[in-house]
């Protein structure tokens, strides 16, 4: 895990893991940050797995929403 040493920010996790094919490097990084409700959260991820390559964008996003009770029921 990489962290920016001014902001303390997370800025990328790196690991291995085996596949059928093998040992395969994969790599998040954590990007675009912008405050929400006081709290810096990243809007953007970009996803190596191998030579695959995915880009993850925030459109929304909502903090300490109210929840109907009825939806911890089983």
């Amino acid at each position: 895990v990489f962290y920016d040493i001014k902001t303390g920010l997370k800025l990328k996790e790196s690991s291995i893991e085996d596949s059928p094919q093998g040992e395969v490097n994969i790599t998040k990084e954590f990007l675009d940050y912008k405050a929400v409700e006081g709290v810096l959260i990243p809007h953007r991820t970009e996803d190596n797995f191998g030579p695959m390559k995915m880009d993850f964008k925030l459109e929304s996003i909502e903090v300490n929403k109210a929840l109907d009770a009825d939806a911890f029921k089983m």
